[in-house]
């Protein structure tokens, strides 16, 4: 495709083009993992990057038995299990990688001061985790402590972009986590209810993953909906199948994830690494609905396009109102005007990460109807010119709100109203050209304008809140998940 718009070149012609390339870091000879640990202060500086970068996304760990955990080991570094000791370097190689502290603190110098060294320390992390105790070397015999290494590796590989590889590692953590149960309620009854609710937490990131791998590089998803149940979800909104989100019992729920979880910037206590996950799977069930009744089919059906794009405004109707992107807006206008910021670190990014996984899921969403317009573009020339209008006009007003958005509007959390011109959202104007041939309808190009517009202004909304959080300086160097 690219050879036939730019003329052969070095890209088009380069032979490793039908090979997958990946990045691969070597080390100096004269360093042989395992390494030692660092300093107490370093690593409770890259633990905490971990958690504070990783909120909302994956919750691997019950923080607080970790970090007991790292406590002990420091304390009698002799006794410490190799395992425990290969999940801690796992998790330190993730925090460095992640690593975006506030310029000019404690932590800032201290993740400076390890990446100017002449190799890479994160790397260093991942290879000792692996010569302390490889969850590959007894794949067969796989438990629970597997599932948990193979799924930080998994987000190690992303950060790092080795997607490839991580998409085999999550490949084989979903196969490990469905042997031992994890995908099914029926097997954790009679365990404690803390180490219920850690595997449901891990079966709920490794289901993060795979949508969004899944997504992400154009490949079938490794977790069926209907091999798992909704109590193994912990979803007591979002009934199977991407049913419509009911009502009864909402308030609760948003309340216990979101409320209690939530605290101000000044506060002693860290955040609730579940602030704002549930949030993220429903976005993340709805991914993966776009995929399988879209993607996979290869067909796009306006019907089934009309009933997910209700399950995505019911999704911005119902999320708590700790999580909507007004909250960080305000946050920065407050530090703007001299004032505290209104939310910590790590609920900005939660925020960042909950609602840019919506936008992601309306732009897959919406795409093949934008494609199908720029298609029909290229073919028309008077319908270039009108479309060549409609982008004017995005670019002149920074945004388009549409009748019936699936997009919310992120500066108020409410939906979007008219204020486009009749020509973009009725029948009239680019619904009504002649010469396109008398294959598609004019109500069926005035959806496929409609859902084109939700895709752009997605777009220009995922652009926005990544602009903000970088001025905010809270934007997490090299995030997979910020695309």
């Amino acid at each position: 495709m690219v050879e036939k718009i730019t003329g052969e070149s070095s890209f088009t012609n380069d032979p490793s083009r039908g090979n997958i390339v990946e990045n691969l870091v070597s080390l100096p000879e004269n360093i042989h993992p395992p390494c030692m640990l660092p300093d107490r202060m370093t690593a409770d500086v890259l633990i905490e990057s971990y958690f504070a970068n990783t909120i909302s996304l994956i919750a691997i760990f019950n923080r607080h038995e970790f970090e007991a955990e790292v406590a002990s080991c420091y304390t009698n570094p002799l006794r410490a299990d190799s395992r425990f000791l290969c999940l801690l370097n796992l998790t330190m190689a993730i925090g460095l990688i992640l690593a975006t502290p506030e310029p000019g603190t404690v932590e800032d110098a201290i993740v400076r001061s390890i990446r100017d060294q002449t190799h890479d320390q994160a790397e260093i992390f991942f290879r000792s985790a692996k010569c302390l105790a490889n969850p590959l070397d007894n794949i067969e015999e796989t438990d629970f402590w597997s599932v948990q290494a193979l799924s930080l590796i998994t987000v190690y590989m992303l950060a790092a972009s080795r997607r490839n590889t991580a998409y085999s590692f999550h490949g084989m953590a979903v196969r490990s986590a469905i042997a031992i149960g994890l995908h099914r309620n029926e097997a954790m009854v009679k365990l404690p209810p803390d180490e219920i609710e850690l595997r449901c937490n891990i079966w709920k990131s490794l289901y993060v993953l795979d949508r969004f791998i899944a997504a992400a590089l154009g490949r079938p998803t490794a977790i069926s909906d209907n091999d798992c149940t909704d109590a193994a979800l912990k979803d007591s909104v979002m009934p199977p199948l991407i049913a419509p989100i009911e009502t009864s019992g909402l308030a609760s729920s948003s309340a216990a994830s979101h409320g209690s979880s939530s605290t101000t910037a000044g506060g002693s206590d860290p955040v609730d690494n579940n602030f704002g996950f549930d949030t993220t799977v429903r976005s993340c069930r709805i991914i993966g609905l776009i995929l399988r009744k879209m993607y996979a089919r290869r067909r796009v059906s306006s019907r089934v396009t009309l009933d997910i794009a209700k399950q995505c405004r019911v999704w911005q109707r119902e999320i708590g109102d700790s999580l909507r992107w007004k909250r960080a807006v305000q946050s920065a206008e407050a530090v703007a005007a001299g004032q505290p910021p209104l939310l910590s670190r790590a609920q900005s990014i939660a925020i960042l990460h909950v609602n840019l996984m919506y936008c992601h899921g309306v732009i897959l969403l919406t795409r093949p109807f934008y494609l199908f317009l720029v298609q029909i573009d290229r073919r028309n020339p008077a319908y270039r010119r009108e479309f060549g209008r409609f982008f004017q006009d995005i670019s002149k007003n920074g945004s388009i709100k549409v009748s019936n958005s699936v997009v919310n509007d992120q500066s108020t959390g409410t939906e979007s109203v008219v204020t486009s011109v009749s020509r973009i959202t009725g029948v009239s104007g680019l619904a009504k050209l002649n010469g396109l041939g008398n294959r598609f309808s004019p109500l069926m190009r005035a959806r496929s304008e409609k859902f084109a517009e939700n895709c752009i202004v997605a777009s220009y909304q995922t652009i926005a809140m990544i602009h903000q959080a970088r001025t905010e300086k809270y934007l997490t160097q090299r995030d997979p998940f910020i695309v």
